[in-house]
């Protein structure tokens, strides 16, 4: 490293020292030590920074304008806090992002204003990954050379490997088959021309034709998780809906309730009343918040709404709750409905994970839930820092598919909702999987 003043250097170094010494480096677990590290360049070895010895720096070539340090943590951490000890050759503006295969990456954190001088940045992070990266954006005045890190600490608490709870691809089911399908429309198909991969069997259920007033159904398929005391659940499976198209629940997650009227759901609906991108299109996830509602006399608890609350593919979400202007609330959408017209005669791979906000009462909830939605591996939500639980609700208690059904209901200028008959139609599941702590082993 080029250096202007060696008695300057020397008084940096031994101010730097000082400052890491004295904030404890080490008061927790650094799950970053001695770990892989890259970076973009190293013109003093990545893995400086995360070797233990304060006297030891990473330093990216002076040439480069932005630059990049990252960690392979070995394996899935739901992450706590990550703290930058920075020489004075700092970046003013840098991310800090997450990835689970160090390909596609989440920005976790944004920091600007950094100024010319060692210091110590602190940042909470939420969401488990594997790989960690500081992605250094702009110098400050005064740094005419590389971007350069003493030490990098990363906290967390290491995931679980995946638990497959459930893997059924009907091949060998009879009814009610591990998801407990009930309904007279069930049927278990061994048509190969029809059924998922062309071979073994595949659910398929038809729903009625339904005629006025007030037409609807409610068969259910069922897997019971209250045992696992979960808060969160990985579901993942193939449908199609080849002939008519129409709106269903498609698939819930219930929580566990200590009275009938106190509940909140997660529904990844198909929409039924035709007000959106037509009926069996996907638009939203709903849910509840066990927020409160305004009357005249004041702030009511909202107990008996289960899905008061969504998170919209198209949009900005207005109607995502209480947790919208607070810290670590974030959405990001591909901006596209997935459309009735999208459905086709083809399979689709649906991938959803749930994860319920913390705390077991008003006072001590955090708002660390979160929603995600793949089509087709296409990410069409992903939603973090949510309240999506009631406050008293329990852990996971059950994950339904299939579900209620009811007329369309378009609205008629002049007129208001008109409840429409709808036509028989048909929904197709198969390769069902139901995990924790991640995706499981089985292809899908």
């Amino acid at each position: 490293m080029y250096i202007p003043s060696a008695i300057k250097r020397a008084c940096q170094i031994l101010c730097a020292f000082t400052v890491i010494c004295s904030s404890q480096l080490y008061a927790q677990t650094n799950i970053a030590l001695n770990k892989t590290v890259t970076a973009s360049s190293q013109l003093q070895a990545a893995s400086r920074a995360v070797d233990g010895n304060t006297h030891a720096h990473w330093e990216s070539v002076h040439s480069e304008a932005e630059s990049w340090l990252q960690v392979d943590l070995g394996a899935k951490y739901k992450l706590g806090t990550t703290t930058i000890y920075w020489d004075a050759y700092n970046a003013s503006k840098y991310t800090v992002q997450g990835s689970n295969n160090a390909i596609d990456w989440v920005t976790l954190a944004t920091r600007e204003g950094g100024v010319y001088g060692s210091r110590i940045d602190t940042i909470n992070l939420l969401g488990s990954f594997r790989y960690l990266r500081i992605n250094a954006k702009e110098k400050p005045a005064g740094n005419h050379w590389g971007y350069t890190i003493w030490e990098w600490n990363v906290t967390g608490t290491l995931v679980p490997p995946p638990q497959v709870l459930l893997f059924e691809n009907f091949d060998n089911a009879t009814f009610p088959t591990a998801l407990n399908v009930n309904g007279p429309g069930r049927q278990l198909s061994t048509d190969i021309t029809k059924t998922y991969g062309n071979q073994g069997k595949s659910l398929r259920y038809v729903y009625s034709a339904m005629g006025t007033p007030n037409g609807n159904q409610y068969p259910y398929g069922l897997f019971d998780l209250s045992s696992y005391n979960t808060d969160h659940v990985y579901i993942r499976f193939y449908a199609k809906m080849p002939a008519h198209t129409h709106g269903l629940k498609f698939v819930k997650v219930f929580g566990k309730r200590p009275v009938s009227d106190n509940y909140a759901n997660t529904t990844f609906g198909l929409d039924y009343t035709g007000v959106g991108s037509g009926t069996g299109s996907m638009y939203a996830v709903s849910y509840g918040d066990g927020g409160v509602t305004n009357s005249p006399t004041g702030p009511v608890e909202v107990t008996a709404n289960d899905t008061n609350r969504t998170v919209d593919f198209v949009g900005n979400s207005t109607n995502s709750g209480r947790a919208k202007n607070l810290s670590g609330y974030k959405v990001t959408t591909v901006q596209h409905t997935f459309h009735e017209s999208d459905w086709g005669t083809n399979w689709h791979k649906f991938e959803l994970y749930v994860k319920l906000n913390s705390g077991t009462n008003r006072e001590n909830e955090i708002n660390d839930g979160e929603i995600t939605v793949k089509i087709d591996g296409v990410p069409y939500v992903e939603a973090t820092g949510l309240f999506n639980r009631h406050p008293t609700n329990g852990t996971i208690q059950k994950i339904e598919i299939l579900g209620w059904t009811q007329n369309e209901w378009p609205w008629v200028n002049g007129i208001g909702r008109v409840e429409k008959p709808t036509p028989e139609f048909e929904i197709w599941y198969d390769n069902v999987e139901i995990s924790l702590n991640g995706w499981g082993p089985d292809p899908l």
